[in-house]
């Protein structure tokens, strides 16, 4: 909090308390400082958490009537003044004036504050002349108290989950199996109409065409349709430019870059030299030297903003990193053309190529607004078109599929006549009926589009929304239907290496002839095509593992329970997100589960029963849905015939006690077990959250907090629902203990449970610590790629790391920093440079950033980055610090720079005394 306060001083010092320029009251409540100065300069109060500071700018000690022999006795007696709320009170004489500093003093020992606040009030008064300043402590909850209260806040929450869940657990057993019993019968989903109930739908992108830039920008080289200025003088600048010239449009390009060179050495100020340096860099990208020479057309874009070559050269560079997919980089460029070039007869290109990146990097709003100034300003009306028609693709990608829809009726009203020469618009159009449930209209759309644009490459998805619209009607009869089994095999048969083709054989292998699949032929199809499936920019992927899952374990259990059924189900559980996909998986489970112990029984194998039983039962997943039992009752006698007493109990046990209303094998053998867990986690959680919370740790035995929070942690099972959470703990135990490899192997662990950025973040830092650099520079990598998205909702699991401890995962230029402080402990200075230059294009320019890339170009000891890190070095100093962060690096520059002024003059010294 910072506060401006006017006090008054000058030459003069007027003593309202018994000749002191400074003095501390204590009071009960309160204290309170009294500053005895008289003026009119104006001073600043900066006040933090941990104390306070009075700067009078440009004064001194005499100008407040202390001589020089009087300052040390009245520093002493302002360095005595002291209470139980302020402690070390000073007068400091600096360059920028006096300055009068104190520290805050907060309640210790068990009076500790949660969260110390002093509070403050300042006055001035005229008679006498006086600033006061009063200062309290906050009240607030001690240290203790907090604790207490935020453990019986997590205890009350807990208690109130278990009564909320304990409520609705019957309903949600009815409700499961009512819907498993559904889900089950694949006679009754192959003779109904499929809804969001039984079956599961995949989302498409939308089709946004990409646009041929080349047509309109320099491809091959800059300097295309650009016409070199021709000197006629003979002076030898002239006959240089000439020669240089002759020898690039003779294909002579390296002797032309030596010539060059030659001019910019002779003669620096050439009036000849921006074009030449255009020529140059044209040179050496047809030499193969593609990066030096894009290097040189950015500097003619940054430096020569108004000439002819950075127009050229912007258009080039821009066309090259759109070509890249750098969308980033490709933005920046036609930014620079729209903001340097408005009026250009390509401005319109300009516009669209933002746009595109725009799209391409999901910012709608900014995209939105190029695309409607194309719609008013474009070249002709087909152009506008074109980029209404790409508004409605922004919402569609988004999913906001009424705005999509609404977008893409404007654009078609406003341009009338233009949809024709755009067929992506009809299947757009289709997609966002079809997602908002107005089928009967999405079907008029594709059909309308298979009418008009029959050999259309994505009419697959026109044919395989009809399958589905077919499948849906209330009328009809789902996946049995011809309707539905003709579309899918038209999309197949049609399109038979679209990304259509492998969602159709999906949708088709679940009922009826199954596709033309046998068993053999269809796993090969699940191992290989359904597997590799990558939708081709087409299909969303996030939902495309459950719509496979589905389907496999639908075609499966069609064949009778097997191994394969079994163990697919329960590897596909370990990714599945949908509650039916789910749901389905878990009955599959249990369903071939039981009979494939039956399967045993009967051929008399009962050992390899039992045995098959107790290896698979603790991995089956908890259902509450109704299982046919009776096969426990049988398996309990089998083990009484092999005399295995306890076995048998178990079964019985498990046989004989219901869960409610429902029972299931996994949940009746494991329900004690399971609460037991619930308890053991809940309490290490507990001990773990209030251990972490201690300020001071040596105050504890640790060793038994440790222990114990371990020993609940291992009463925990392998299958536990709290695997997550327990490898998360006991990493954090293992690091604090300093078991960096131990800690690394746990927090591994739960990286396989769940895929999380703060695991990955602490992964990294646990890797460097261990000096694995090579492992810990690839995962800061990764995050710095992953483009975290600031504005999305936490994650449960984000939710319970930050609970439990973790710190928050870097943002993309922290994750750069992180690689730049490995690879520069690593001496790794091309590497350096390359991040340091990353993290600028992000828009990250500030002096520690500059410095740190000028440093790196100077450390990798090549002669022709010295000028670059140079210039950055001058930029740096030209700079006005905002802080003291940035006046560091700012002065580690200007001596740097004089360093390299000194290497520079001691090189040419020794040079010239060789001559």
């Amino acid at each position: 909090m910072y506060l401006t306060i006017w006090l008054a001083f000058g030459h003069q010092l007027r003593n309202a308390y018994a000749g002191e320029l400074i003095a501390l009251q204590t009071f009960k409540n309160y204290s309170r400082i009294i500053l005895n100065i008289d003026g009119s300069v104006s001073s600043r109060w900066k006040k933090s958490d941990q104390g306070f500071e009075v700067l009078l700018p440009g004064s001194h000690f005499i100008d407040l009537g202390i001589g020089p022999g009087e300052v040390d006795g009245v520093r002493k007696k302002v360095l005595r003044l002291a209470d139980s709320r302020v402690s070390g009170l000073n007068l400091i004489e600096s360059e920028d004036g006096l300055r009068f500093v104190g520290r805050w003093k907060f309640p210790a020992g068990k009076q500790t504050m949660a969260q110390p606040v002093m509070d403050t009030f300042d006055f001035s008064e005229k008679n006498p002349p006086r600033l006061v300043v009063d200062f309290w402590v906050r009240p607030g909850l001690t240290l203790s108290q907090f604790q207490s209260l935020k453990q019986k806040q997590a205890l009350e929450a807990a208690l109130k989950r278990m009564q909320d869940e304990e409520k609705n657990r019957s309903s949600r057993q009815l409700a499961s199996a009512e819907r498993s019993a559904e889900i089950k019968d694949l006679d009754r989903f192959c003779s109904q109409p499929v809804t969001e109930k039984n079956d599961f739908f995949l989302r498409f992108h939308p089709i946004h065409k990409g646009f041929d830039f080349s047509k309109w920008l320099p491809a091959a080289n800059a300097d295309s349709n650009f016409d070199y200025f021709q000197p006629e003088g003979k002076s030898r600048e002239a006959q240089h430019v000439r020669l240089a010239k002759k020898l690039y449009l003779g294909s002579k390009f390296a002797l032309a870059i030596r010539t060059i060179d030659f001019l910019e050495s002779e003669y620096p100020t050439s009036q000849f030299l921006i074009e030449m340096k255009f020529l140059k860099a044209n040179a050496l990208i047809k030499l193969g030297q593609v990066e030096n020479g894009e290097f040189i057309l950015n500097q003619l874009v940054r430096d020569y903003r108004k000439s002819p070559v950075a127009v050229h050269s912007a258009m080039f560079m821009a066309l090259k990193f759109t070509q890249r997919r750098s969308s980033s980089l490709a933005l920046e460029k036609f930014l620079w053309l729209i903001d340097n070039y408005s009026n250009h007869r390509l401005s319109w290109i300009f516009h669209l190529g933002a746009a595109e990146c725009l799209y391409e990097l999901g910012q709608t709003d900014r995209a939105n607004k190029e695309y409607r100034w194309l719609m008013e300003n474009g070249p002709s009306p087909e152009e506008g078109a074109e980029a209404a028609f790409r508004i409605g693709d922004l919402y569609l990608r988004k999913m906001q599929y009424e705005r999509a829809l609404g977008t893409y009726y404007q654009g078609i009203q406003h341009f009338e006549g233009f949809g024709g020469k755009f067929p992506e618009y009809y299947l757009n159009r289709g997609e966002a009926l079809y997602q908002l449930g107005q089928l009967d209209k999405a079907k008029q759309e594709f059909l309308q589009f298979l009418e008009r644009f029959p050999s259309h490459s994505a009419g697959w998805r026109a044919t395989f929304r009809l399958a589905e619209i077919a499948g849906r009607d209330p009328k009809g009869t789902g996946p049995r239907s011809t309707e539905y089994q003709d579309y899918l095999l038209k999309t197949v048969n049609r399109y038979p290496v679209s990304p259509g083709a492998v969602i159709a054989r999906i949708r088709l292998i679940a009922c009826g002839d199954h596709g033309g699949f046998d068993l053999p032929s269809q796993e090969k199809f699940f191992a290989e095509q359904a597997k590799s499936f990558d939708g081709d920019g087409a299909v969303m992927m996030v939902d495309y593992p459950d719509f496979r899952a589905l389907a496999h374990m639908r075609a499966l259990v069609t064949y009778g329970g097997s191994i394969k059924t079994l163990e697919l189900a329960l590897e596909e559980l370990k990714t599945a997100r949908s509650t039916l996909v789910r749901s389905f998986l878990k009955s599959a489970a249990h369903d071939s589960f039981q009979k494939l112990i039956l399967q045993l029984m009967n051929e008399g194998k009962s050992y390899e029963a039992l045995s098959f039983y107790s290896a698979k039962a603790p991995s089956m997943p908890p259902t509450d849905e109704e299982i046919d039992r009776e096969y426990l009752l049988k398996l309990s006698q089998v083990a009484s015939d092999l005399e295995l007493g306890k076995m048998a109990d178990d079964l019985l046990q498990a046989y004989k006690k219901p869960i409610g209303a429902k029972r299931t094998l996994a949940a009746a053998s494991t329900e004690p077990k399971s609460r037991r867990e619930e308890q053991n986690y809940a309490l290490a959680k507990a001990l773990w959250i209030k251990f972490k919370n201690m300020p001071d740790k040596k105050n504890v035995k640790v060793g038994e907090s440790i222990d114990q929070i371990k020993g609940l942690l291992a009463g925990l099972s392998s299958d536990s629902k709290f695997t997550f959470d327990k490898e998360v703990m006991l990493g954090l135990i293992a690091e604090y203990e300093g078991k960096l490899e131990l800690a690394i192997q746990h927090a591994a662990q739960a990286r396989l449970i769940h895929d999380q950025a703060r695991l990955d973040a602490w992964l990294a830092s646990l890797y460097s610590r261990v000096k694995n650099n090579s492992t810990a520079l690839s995962i800061l990598s990764a995050l710095e790629k992953l483009n975290l998205d600031s504005s999305k909702a936490r994650t449960p699991q984000e939710s319970l790391l930050q609970n439990l401890g973790l710190p928050s995962a870097p943002d993309v230029s922290q994750a750069v920093f992180n690689q730049v402080q490995i690879l520069e402990s690593e001496s790794r200075w091309g590497e350096v440079a390359s991040a340091y230059s990353r993290l600028m294009d992000y828009g990250i320019k500030s002096n520690r950033v500059l410095y740190g890339y000028a440093r790196s170009l100077v450390q990798l000891g090549k002669e022709a980055d010295r000028p670059q890190a140079i210039q950055v070095l001058n930029e740096i100093i030209k700079t006005e610090p905002k802080n003291q962060d940035e006046s560091f690096w700012k002065n580690l520059a200007i001596e740097t720079l004089a360093n390299e002024k000194t290497h520079e003059s001691i090189k040419k010294n020794a040079k010239e005394g060789t001559i």
